[in-house]
C-alpha cells in the first residue's frame, strides 16, 4: 500500500478527510481490493485495541507510582494483551487473505505511538510549565508543536525523555528519518519508562517503514535473545520477515 493510501486511511479515522479526500477514499473503497482490505484490517485492530487501551495506560500510570517490581509487571500484562489482539487480528487476517504481509503492512500492525507515561495531562487543572505543555500537545496530537517543546526541553535540560518523545513526534508525523536519527544519536536508561528498550523497538519499526530490513533484524534480534517488555512482539515480528 502507498505511502498516500495509508495517509487517507489515517486521515479517515482521525475525522480529517476533506470533501476532495473523502470522494477519493470512498470511490477507493469500492474499486481497490488492496486499499479496502488494509482499511478493514487497520479498522479491527482499532476495535480490538480500544477497550484494553485506557486501561493499559491507567495501569501502567498507577504502576509508576508503586513499588519498581510491582510497575514492571502491571505494565507487562496489559500491554501484552493490546499486543497480542493486534497479532493475532494481523495473522488471522493474513491468512484469510492468502496473502504475505509485506513490510508496509507489517509496519502499520505492530506500530503504536507510545504513550504520555511521564506527564499524565489531568483535565481541567491548570497545570504550567513546558513540560506540561510538550505533553498536552503530544496527547492532542499536535505532533508539529510537541516536537519542537520537546527539542526546546532537552536543549535546557537534557532529560532523556523529551528526546525520546521528540522522536515519537517525529514518527507520528511520518518524518520516520529524522526520528531514526534522533533514537541512533541518543542514549537511554532502562529506569521505569523503559525507553532504551522502546528505543531498540521503534528504530525496528522505524527501519521495516522504510524497508531497510537488516537494520530492522539488528535490532529486533537484540530485543527477541532477552527478558524485556517487547521480546514477545520482536521475536514474532523476526518470524514474519524476509
Amino acid at each position: 500500500m502507498s505511502l498516500e493510501n495509508e495517509i487517507l486511511i489515517e486521515k479517515y479515522f482521525e475525522n480529517q478527510l476533506s470533501k476532495e479526500e473523502k470522494l477519493i477514499f470512498e470511490e477507493k473503497i469500492i474499486n481497490d481490493e488492496r486499499f479496502s482490505k488494509a482499511f478493514e484490517f487497520e479498522r479491527n485492530i482499532k476495535k480490538s485495541i480500544h477497550l484494553t487501551e485506557r486501561e493499559a495506560l491507567k495501569v501502567m500510570l498507577k504502576g509508576f507510582d508503586e513499588k519498581p517490581h510491582r510497575r514492571v509487571i502491571s505494565f507487562r500484562n496489559w500491554y501484552w494483551l493490546s499486543a497480542a489482539a493486534m497479532i493475532i487480528l494481523g495473522v488471522l487476517f493474513w491468512l484469510s487473505t492468502e496473502n504475505k504481509p509485506n513490510n508496509e503492512d507489517l509496519y502499520l500492525s505492530y506500530y503504536q505511538n507510545y504513550p504520555n507515561v511521564v506527564e499524565p495531562i489531568v483535565r481541567g487543572e491548570g497545570n504550567q510549565g513546558d513540560k506540561n505543555e510538550a505533553f498536552k500537545a503530544y496527547e492532542q496530537e499536535k505532533y508539529q508543536k510537541s516536537k519542537v517543546l520537546f527539542h526546546n526541553i532537552f536543549d535546557k535540560t537534557k532529560a532523556e525523555y523529551a528526546l525520546f518523545y521528540e522522536s515519537q513526534s517525529y514518527f507520528a508525523l511520518g518524518e520516520t528519518q529524522k526520528g531514526i536519527d534522533i533514537l541512533e544519536n541518543a542514549s537511554f536508561t532502562d529506569d521505569k519508562y523503559q525507553f532504551k528498550t522502546q528505543q531498540k523497538w521503534y528504530l525496528a519499526l522505524a527501519y521495516l517503514k522504510l524497508n531497510k530490513i537488516e537494520n530492522a533484524k539488528k535490532y529486533l534480534y537484540i530485543l527477541a535473545k532477552s527478558e524485556n517488555i517487547q521480546q514477545e512482539n520482536a521475536s514474532n515480528l523476526l518470524k514474519l520477515l524476509p
